[in-house]
């Protein structure tokens, strides 16, 4: 991707010089830069960019032709790509100087700034694109692209339904914000404030990111969130963060689930919490080319999707436990798990991740049912979980609980001496695999519920009826009395679940504060 046209050059490159002698090299992501040459003159301006992308990742996306794009190429390339060019193309429309213009000089024409008033603003939504595409997960792109969405449309009706696109940032301040907080209010009535508050933040972001001296896109004093006193509030409610005690844990992996997507959504359950934590994202991500193994010790090398931007890899051994449950399922060439197949992009990866941990959770909450535990059981209480039964049975400190969850990009790694004392520490998860018979009864005293023969039974016609529902398709042809019937029994049976849950939610912290068993 070059651009000749005196008197400069500009062309992109990867700057690998960090990464290239790196022995997982081909993991790494580098920084995407621009180099601007100037021939009369002899010299050179290297510019950072906030793009990322590993050796190969920029090589097949840098051979796109986005008019002809080759046939192996996803959607997101090819965006990608687009966008790039977008970029070069705005230097090369700004390249058109004589003799006599500077690097500098180019450089804040790009900007959007003249060297001699030292004006001229950007627009807010082609800055929010670049910011988007900054990004290296689609699960985020899709926050700021959703948060964008409703800030053009809401720019869009404060210009009484002009074109919105060249909205300046220097247009934007308090009462902007104060505007968007009550016609956002306005136009939905579920969670709207905290929604509203959501999207502002996203907003603060993307402006703080594009004041930054790497991007110079805008002044800092031209960020509201800067000059003007905005707070933007946490939300109201946080989901509360479930765990299971030793006991519960016991149970639940005792517990035979009547259907073959409730077996699969306990071996889930069961893997993340073996895995150290592991999300279930990135359990459905996992490679069979990351496993290892050395001296009869096989362990699997993977870098968690929320801190993949950071590099940060783990490694996690196999235990028999984990082996157990990978050995169930026979995957596919690429995949551990035959969730994911090797044709997908990232946006079907993301949809399908999404739809697969929603049937997990909800089969969960079924088989909790079961086991008589807490009916807001999901795939998340498992990493939960991990926390709580390292650090009350002592079994490690939270900075290597913090470790071995990958719990944030901004955790120091470096709390264990060796990745054999990590393993150590991790094998202790799989002691809850071990308990006697004597302490799986133990467990179920614990915490068996009144009724739950009445719930079992309950839970089975439930299902079945939502089966019906799902094979059938029938509920569109029904007339309205057999539908009404059909939803006024699965209504029914969600408002017994649903008392049934605060019974159980009311023992909750009583089994939580029980000891370990012996």
């Amino acid at each position: 991707m070059r651009i000749e046209k005196d008197p400069f050059t500009i062309k992109w490159y990867l700057d690998d010089r960090k990464i290239k002698n790196h022995p997982e090299s081909q993991y790494r992501k580098a920084r995407l830069k621009i180099i601007i040459y100037d021939r009369l003159r002899n010299s050179r301006k290297h510019i950072s960019t906030a793009f990322l992308f590993t050796k190969s990742e920029w090589e097949d996306i840098n051979s796109i032709n986005v008019s002809n794009p080759p046939k192996g190429a996803t959607k997101q390339q090819i965006k990608q790509k687009a966008n790039l060019d977008a970029i070069i193309n705005n230097w090369q429309e700004s390249n058109n100087f004589n003799s006599a213009t500077t690097i500098k000089q180019l450089i804040e024409k790009v900007n959007g700034r003249n060297s001699q008033t030292d004006a001229g603003p950007g627009y807010l939504f082609p800055i929010f694109d670049l910011h988007i595409e900054t990004k290296a997960k689609f699960s985020t792109r899709q926050y700021y692209e959703g948060a964008r969405k409703k800030f053009y449309e809401y720019t869009i009706s404060r210009l009484n339904g002009k074109d919105a696109s060249k909205f300046l940032i220097d247009d934007l301040d308090k009462s902007y914000i104060d505007g968007f907080k009550w016609w956002y209010e306005s136009q939905t009535k579920n969670n709207s404030r905290n929604a509203a508050n959501s999207y502002l933040r996203a907003l603060k972001a993307v402006l703080n990111w594009a004041a930054k001296p790497k991007q110079k896109y805008i002044r800092k004093r031209q960020n509201v969130f800067h000059y003007e006193d905005i707070v933007i509030p946490e939300a109201d409610r946080r989901a509360e963060k479930y765990t299971l005690s030793q006991q519960e844990l016991i149970v639940l992996n005792n517990t035979e689930p009547t259907t073959d997507e409730m077996l699969f959504a306990k071996d889930m359950f069961i893997f993340q919490f073996l895995f150290g934590g592991v999300r279930i994202g990135d359990v459905f991500r996992l490679e069979r080319k990351d496993i290892e193994e050395k001296d009869g010790v096989k362990w699997i090398n993977f870098t968690a999707q929320k801190t993949i931007e950071h590099q940060k890899s783990n490694k996690v051994k196999i235990t028999p436990g984990i082996q157990k449950i990978m050995d169930s399922y026979p995957g596919n060439d690429k995949y551990i798990f035959p969730i994911l197949t090797e044709d997908m992009d990232e946006e079907a990866i993301y949809k399908k991740i999404k739809s697969k941990t929603s049937v997990c959770s909800k089969n969960l909450k079924k088989l909790c049912m079961i086991a008589g535990l807490d009916a807001h059981l999901s795939t998340s209480v498992s990493r939960y979980s991990v926390n709580h039964y390292l650090t009350v049975n002592g079994i490690a400190t939270r900075n290597q609980v913090s470790e071995i969850m990958v719990n944030s990009p901004k955790v120091n790694l470096g709390y264990f001496d060796s990745k054999e004392k990590k393993f150590e520490i991790q094998e202790k998860l799989g002691d809850i695999l071990k308990a006697t018979p004597e302490q799986i009864e133990k467990a179920s005293k614990a915490t068996k519920v009144p009724n739950k023969i009445k719930l079992i039974n309950i839970i089975e016609n439930f299902s079945q009826e939502e089966k019906e529902l799902e094979e059938d398709k029938v509920i569109q042809n029904m007339t309205k009395e057999e539908r009404e019937e059909k939803l006024a029994l699965i209504n029914a049976v969600n408002a017994f679940l649903e008392d049934a849950v605060n019974a159980f939610r009311e023992d909750k912290d009583a089994h939580l504060k029980q000891k370990p068993l012996d």
